[in-house]
């Protein structure tokens, strides 16, 4: 081929390229932007590992060299030097989590200083209610800190979309609950079961948005939660505790439908712990028992089988 015809090929790409652009009303910073990141995603896949793996370590030693340093001079502190040496930390690390957050060059350190900002506002704010604020409700003060911590981190979510803030506000959001709870006394095994369901219903909306990656860890917490709170409600009350079965049903299934291994994971140790439940409550001498799971098992696996089967039927009936 010959330098004129590379030449044309050339002009005709970018004439090409200038079509689209003006056809979609794509600025050049735009397109700069997009070009960049594919080199990048290209090239740079083990650069941004090591960047992220290097935020993370500088993050923790961060983390170990304030603690350390608050540790040091903590009794030699007063009260306001308490306060500002814990929230002031906090704080500081806010400020550059979000300065971070502005420049792509440092971007991998955003998540941790986020992270290490909520840490230290969290003692911080715990530390100004012991120094100053006297009170024999522990959580009423916990709803008074976690509160705090959850405004805030969903007012940086409005502006930041990282997931990371979707993972403290969650975090927060439900430490709030867990607390009001609390103070409102509610029996332990409810007030599990509340948080698991309403847990489990607030992970599966953000399983279906870009944050999914803090679903996984949430739904195996919220999901143990739900079955630690059904078998805490109904333990010993037969026939009602049967039911439990269907919540670990429920909870596999919900996996299944979610397409969460960690909620699948959850239900099927749900399932395992209640049949031992049973087991030695109702049938620990009884030698049909086992012989009666057995049974049940095959015949879930042929139900398993045929139902994949049925399915492949009824898809290719809807191509014919």
């Amino acid at each position: 081929m010959t330098s004129n015809s590379l030449a044309r090929d050339r002009q005709d790409a970018l004439d090409r390229i200038a079509a689209i652009v003006e056809e979609h009303d794509l600025s050049v910073e735009a397109v700069v932007k997009r070009l960049d990141g594919a080199s990048a995603a290209a090239g740079g896949g083990n650069e941004r590992l090591i960047r992220r793996i290097l935020a993370y370590l500088g993050a923790i030693f961060v983390l170990a060299g304030a603690v350390t340093a608050v540790n040091m001079f903590w009794d030699d502190l007063g009260s306001a030097g308490r306060v500002i040496a814990s929230f002031g930390t906090g704080l500081i690390a806010l400020v550059l989590a979000i300065a971070t957050h502005r420049d792509g060059r440092y971007e991998a350190a955003t998540t941790p200083l986020f992270l290490v900002a909520a840490l230290f506002q969290t003692s911080g704010l715990f530390v100004f209610l012991n120094e100053y604020i006297a009170g024999d409700d522990p959580a009423l003060g916990a709803m008074a800190v976690f509160g705090v911590m959850t405004l805030q981190s969903l007012l940086l979510l409005t502006s930041i979309h990282r997931t990371g803030l979707v993972f403290l506000s969650v975090f927060f959001g439900f430490s709030f609950v867990a607390s009001a709870l609390g103070w409102l006394d509610v029996d332990d095994g409810f007030a599990s079961l509340i948080i698991g369901i309403s847990g489990l219903l607030v992970s599966w909306r953000i399983h279906a948005t870009p944050h999914r990656a803090v679903t996984p860890p949430a739904f195996f917490v919220f999901g143990a939660l739900t079955a630690f709170g059904a078998f805490d409600l109904v333990e010993g009350a037969f026939p009602l505790d049967f039911s439990l079965v269907g919540v670990a049903a429920a909870l596999i299934y919900a996996g299944v439908i979610a397409g969460s291994r960690s909620l699948l994971v959850t239900g099927v140790l749900a399932m395992l712990a209640f049949l031992g439940y049973f087991t030695n409550e109702y049938f620990a001498d009884m030698l049909s028992w086992p012989v009666a799971l057995v049974v049940m098992g095959l015949l879930m696996l042929g139900l398993s089988s045929y139902a994949v089967k049925l399915d492949r039927g009824m898809r290719s009936h809807d191509r014919a």
